[in-house]
């Protein structure tokens, strides 16, 4: 009876050490919904519209988007695993319309970034259900870029339309949590949730076309009331995909 406990624990442990242990490598897709922290950004489409339209301008503020990304990690310890992480992060437009007395300004405002991280994983694994969990942090560098389109027509002034690009980096981190639930023997459901780091304290203007409306200013970008502007592409974020582990 004893060496058949015996046998029975041992069983035990190995399921459950082959159920929580990570595998030797695997590489995961995903996609999904982010949140921004662009409250800088939005305020100076605020006190831009507050200046010189006089508040009479329509503003979509920019507040979340969607992201991809790849990530892939080597199982070095039991139940650990590290790799890189990469992403792809679109957030919404910002946009405001004017059309009045003052004349037609319309501006739209598309931003990316790219962070690219390294980090490690704990995994644990349910026995004999295929579901496992993990959780862990990355850190690395981010590559941002702000490309602004101004529509402008007026009484008297020939119409303008051109568009001023600016480029960023900064740090980026990330807290991550998933789980996977396993389809066949190589590939398993995803499931992410994570906190993102991303703040490009600055973004620069280079060359910029003229018009005859008002002048920018090539370098950091910045608002009505010479303030640079930092643009945070941090957020919460939830995602889904496919994983194939081996």
């Amino acid at each position: 009876m004893k060496r058949m406990s015996a046998l029975a624990f041992g069983l035990a442990l190995a399921c459950l050490g082959g159920a929580a242990r990570a595998d030797f490598f695997d590489a995961s897709l995903w996609g999904g919904y982010t949140t921004v922290n662009f409250n800088d950004v939005n305020q100076s489409a605020d006190l831009l519209n507050q200046k010189y339209l006089g508040g009479g301008a329509s503003v979509t503020h920019s507040t979340s988007g969607y992201l991809v990304g790849a990530d892939a990690s080597f199982g070095l310890l039991p139940f650990i695993s590290v790799g890189p992480r990469v992403e792809y992060i679109a957030p919404g437009q910002l946009s405001m319309s004017y059309s009045g007395s003052l004349g037609n300004f319309k501006a739209t405002e598309d931003f990316a970034c790219v962070p690219v991280m390294l980090g490690a994983r704990a995994n644990f694994g349910i026995p004999f259900t295929g579901l496992s969990f993990n959780a862990g942090a990355y850190w690395g560098w981010a590559w941002a870029t702000a490309n602004e389109h101004f529509t402008i027509s007026t009484s008297g002034n020939p119409p303008a339309d051109f568009q001023v690009p600016a480029t960023g980096n900064g740090q980026a981190a990330e807290l991550a949590a998933g789980a996977r639930y396993k389809l066949a023997p190589f590939t398993s459901l995803v499931l992410n949730l994570g906190y993102r780091f991303a703040d490009i304290p600055s973004m620069t203007v280079g060359a910029t076309p003229s018009n005859p409306y008002f002048t920018i200013a090539s370098g950091a970008v910045q608002n009505i009331n010479g303030a640079t502007v930092p643009f945070d592409f941090g957020g919460f974020q939830v995602s889904g995909g496919l994983n194939l582990g081996f």
